[in-house]
């Protein structure tokens, strides 16, 4: 018995349980295991029938913060590369003739908006998870990049095509 309650004591066993409650208290309230189990199956349903649960939509901007610089970083290994990439005076006719070179720097420009748009938004993430005080270089930096990759969001959300 002294040995169970020293395992108990590790802090592996505290930090890491299952559906976000630590083992000790799944331990302790085992009624909690059935009940996370079925809403855990809900939610996988909501997903897949709709593309996101009724627990997404308590904190949307933690959500959507939390898959999405994944599916901008995806968006750098796709065929196409926006118009807007181009320069400005470039039709569509224009580009269709334009050189590798071109194409690819219009390419590169392309993955450096993604990658400024990704890290905006696991600047929002950072600033949710770690709260640090406004009058810090920490909050400034990290609005800073939030601010960026939001705008860039806007600007180019019609082109987060693949």
């Amino acid at each position: 018995m002294e040995t169970w309650k020293k395992l108990l004591r590790f802090q592996f066993l505290k930090d890491h349980g299952a559906f976000g409650w630590n083992w000790l208290y799944l331990i302790q309230h085992p009624c909690t295991i059935p009940v996370e189990a079925y809403y855990r199956v809900k939610w996988f349903i909501q997903r897949g029938k709709r593309g996101w649960s009724d627990s997404d939509g308590w904190s949307i901007f933690d959500y959507i913060s939390e898959w999405m610089p994944d599916a901008l970083r995806r968006l750098k290994d796709s065929h196409g590369t926006p118009i807007s990439m181009y320069p400005e005076n470039m039709t569509m006719e224009d580009i269709s003739h334009t050189t590798d070179e071109e194409g690819e720097e219009a390419h590169k420009r392309w993955e450096k908006t993604l990658e400024d748009m990704a890290l905006g938004f696991e600047a929002v993430k950072l600033l949710d998870d770690e709260l640090p005080l406004p009058s810090t270089d920490r909050w400034k930096e990290l609005r800073a990049q939030r601010d960026k990759g939001m705008a860039l969001f806007v600007e180019h959300f019609e082109s987060l095509w693949d």
